[in-house]
């Protein structure tokens, strides 16, 4: 069982930093520069977090087993403001807890603590080639509305 430990504060900065690399490298992997890549993160938390990781309602959160053993983080709260719509910025399970169904708990963690906030959709980008998060995603409910040669983009009804 998996539990979502909220950080703020130094911690929080961490894993937003996380997030940034991993986007970059995610950018560069579907052929955006190097500069261009950094600038479009910029730009794009600048109007996610116009006041980063103290931004309301975003949550920076370890995901943790239920004795306290970190397994890995995630990045997720309103998209562009919307009430209604909430998006996974970002989820890692460290690398040896993939695989053990650990994905699935944190997104069902994920997806009941936005219904909790109000959220009625809950949505997220699987790259394409990731085959366990997209089966986790598929498992806890979500569905494709817009898939390209390097993602998928899905969504999960928080209303049923």
């Amino acid at each position: 069982m998996v539990v979502l430990v909220p950080t703020a504060g130094a911690e929080a900065e961490e894993i937003l930093a996380r997030t940034r690399q991993r986007g970059h490298a995610a950018l560069l992997a579907t052929g955006v520069g190097a500069d261009e890549a950094w600038e479009l993160i910029r730009a794009q938390h600048a109007r996610l977090i116009p006041e980063g990781v103290a931004t309301a309602q975003h949550r920076f959160v370890r995901i943790e087993s239920t004795d306290g053993e970190r397994l890995g983080e995630c990045w997720f709260g309103p998209l562009y403001g919307s009430g209604d719509d909430w998006y996974v910025f970002d989820i890692e399970l460290d690398e040896g807890r993939r695989g053990r169904g650990l994905g699935r708990q944190a997104m069902r963690a994920v997806a009941d603590e936005c219904r909790a906030a109000g959220a009625r959709r809950l949505g997220l980008s699987v790259a394409t080639g990731n085959t366990r998060a997209r089966a986790a995603c598929d498992a806890v409910g979500f569905r494709v509305a817009r898939e390209d040669a390097t993602s998928a983009e899905m969504w999960l009804d928080l209303t049923s």
